[in-house]
């Protein structure tokens, strides 16, 4: 048998914690709440449900500290981690489940997931025939350009808590920091069908904060210049590969924001890992949008400098 873990920090979502946790209180798992210093009376929310969930309180640290508070007490053989504004499918941990089973208890196992912005959305949804697809470790899926949502993973316990789980740092991207320092964990499975998780996207969300995506960003960077990702020279081309998929767009967007120092910096830092992955199309378009961006901002300087100039 397997035994599962769901962790779910929580900060100020009284109003969407009971659909979070309705849509996995049923099914056989420890579910343990990490109060990430809430002030909306959550605390009250969840006393309704008893000993069916397990309660944690921190101060306000941001949900990668909450998560590991969370791994710390947790007691099932595979961790699995939710949002507190996403839903898990009914049929998801069974799946999990069946893999992990089938496979002979892989270290890292990730489902996919589909983005909803009204309940309505997801009434079309059923469970599909089990489509997977298995790989040596997770370096090893560089050529698939994967998205891992964090609430669509199962990560065999001790090897989480090996790697030393979530970085403490309040950061955005901090799940995909996790999932490259699990990059050589022996045995990775994609579950492609069904769905695992409903992603819900509103304007609140977490990945909305700009700057702590950019802090994420460069996290990444200093961890990988550091050589603290496994892998060593070895699996260099293929963590890389991985990680430029999250550096590439923040620069990009930052650019197009007007950010044009942060952006440089993390053009410069990572102009010889995209060179060397071939990456010649944004080494020339970071220059296109860079000249764009200088253009923009010089037309705002004159246009105030007039605007003063008139007064």
């Amino acid at each position: 048998m397997v035994s599962f873990s769901a962790i779910i920090p929580v900060h100020n979502r009284a109003h969407l914690i009971d659909r979070t946790l309705a849509s996995i209180i049923d099914q056989e798992i420890e579910i343990i709440v990490v109060d990430d210093g809430s002030t909306d009376g959550i605390t009250e929310c969840l006393a309704k449900y008893g000993d069916r969930i397990t309660i944690l309180h921190q101060e306000n640290k941001g949900p990668g500290a909450a998560r590991n508070l969370g791994i710390a007490q947790a007691t099932g053989d595979y961790i699995f981690f939710l949002d507190s504004d996403d839903l898990c499918f009914s049929w998801a941990l069974n799946t999990f489940k069946n893999v992990i089973l089938k496979l002979n208890y892989p270290a890292f196992v990730a489902g996919t997931a589909i983005s909803f912005s009204d309940q309505a959305e997801l009434d079309q949804v059923k469970s599909k025939t089990l489509e997977i697809e298995s790989f040596r470790d997770y370096y090893s899926s560089s050529d698939q350009s994967l998205w891992l949502a964090v609430g669509t993973v199962a990560i065999k316990s001790k090897v989480l808590k090996k790697v030393g789980g979530y970085t403490s740092k309040w950061i955005n991207g901090e799940d995909s920091d996790l999932w490259l320092k699990l990059g050589t964990a022996r045995h990775f499975v994609v579950i492609k069908s069904p769905y695992i998780l409903a992603y819900y996207q509103h304007s609140s969300s977490a990945v909305a904060n700009q700057q702590k995506t950019y802090e994420g960003a460069w996290h990444m960077i200093q961890q990988e210049q550091a050589g603290l990702y496994p892998g060593g020279n070895i699996r260099q081309l293929e963590r890389r590969e991985i990680l430029m998929r999250h550096i590439r767009p923040v620069s990009l967007a930052y650019l197009r924001e007007g950010k044009i120092r942060d952006a440089w910096k993390m053009y410069r830092e990572t102009f010889y890992w995209n060179l060397t992955l071939r990456r010649f199309v944004y080494l020339i378009a970071f220059w296109i949008i860079l000249s764009q961006a200088y253009l923009v901002k010089k037309i705002h300087t004159n246009s105030r400098l007039s605007e003063v100039y008139l007064d």
